[in-house]
């Protein structure tokens, strides 16, 4: 008896994209707040800030300095909070919707403003001194800020026809950028940029282990790894492929080379503990959109919408 071609291909597709499932025990940390919470930073092993808010209206920003089991609002003026950095001196940054530029500490919290309204999607600071922000709007329009706090000067130096969701400072003059199905390198300081092998996805987050180790993950569902300063980049999951199903990721972490996760909308949590060679869907945690993972002293946390914050230890 022979089998159709579409069936058998169809039979085919769904066991090469069948994805393992497992529950994960894990804690729920409540804080008060319903808003979404899209990048976090821990500055000591107890101490983590966590940011977020709710578009053109609030800005919100959450301390804890108990590893999670109080968490403190820190009111400041301004829309939502997109991203936070950690700068080499162990300062921490951050960046929304508004031109500003937000330095939080654990007993005070400033602001330094630019000017009007600009989409700062992604920041990293190499000091107080050089400051880099990256935004875009609608797919098409990107841009790249460099400022100084010292100064009170904030100047745009790169514009391009991607939206940019990521940056990455390796040191002063090597940076990495990311977006709408480009990444781009430079080793001076953006003097000149080169455009690498990564394409074909909306790229949405990247986690280095070290400088020279990292991973890129998108929307649609890819995952890269590089290991010489995001100049090559090898293909760890192809979204472009038919038998691979299209997944909504929107924020990667690895501690290692073997163990990382990655997630993203609708619930979506990945783990990998052979650097993403298999993968393990988590499917107990909260059905929210996880916007960023960090992994500290034995667990990876992650934080969503309306207020999600957990934490699952290593096994």
């Amino acid at each position: 008896m022979s089998i159709p071609f579409n069936t058998l291909f169809l039979s085919l597709l769904l066991i090469v994209s069948c994805q393992p499932n497992e529950a994960v025990d894990y804690l729920h940390y409540e804080t008060g707040e319903k808003v979404d919470l899209y990048s976090m930073q821990w500055s000591t092993d107890s101490t983590c800030v966590v940011a977020g808010g709710k578009a053109w209206f609030e800005s919100t920003i959450l301390i804890t300095n108990n590893n999670g089991i109080n968490w403190r609002k820190i009111e400041l003026p301004g829309r939502c909070i997109f991203s936070i950095c950690k700068s080499k001196n162990q300062d921490i940054f951050g960046c929304g919707i508004d031109k500003k530029i937000y330095k939080i500490s654990k007993n005070h919290s400033s602001t330094v403003n630019f000017g009007e309204y600009i989409f700062f999607r992604s920041m990293d600071a190499w000091s107080d001194n050089h400051v880099l922000l990256v935004g875009g709007e609608a797919f098409r329009i990107g841009y790249i800020y460099k400022a100084s706090l010292k100064d009170s000067v904030m100047k745009p130096f790169f514009e391009i026809e991607r939206e940019l969701n990521v940056i990455h400072c390796f040191d002063s003059l090597r940076w990495m950028v990311a977006g709408y199905g480009i990444v781009l390198t430079t080793e001076n300081a953006g003097m000149k940029w080169d455009t690498v092998d990564a394409s074909g996805d909306h790229f949405m987050d990247v986690s280095f282990i070290q400088d020279s180790i990292g991973y890129l993950c998108g929307a649609g569902g890819s995952i890269y790894k590089t290991r010489n300063f995001g100049r090559t980049w090898n293909v760890i999951r192809d979204a472009s492929s038919v038998f691979t199903s299209n997944q909504a990721f929107r924020t990667i972490c690895f501690k290692d080379e073997n163990d990382g996760l990655v997630a993203g909308e609708s619930g979506i949590v990945w783990k990998t503990n052979n650097g993403g060679k298999d993968w393990t869907a988590w499917n107990n945690l909260p059905c929210v959109n996880y916007y960023d993972i960090q992994y500290n002293n034995g667990s990876f946390w992650l934080i969503g919408s309306n207020g999600t914050i957990i934490s699952i230890a290593e096994d």
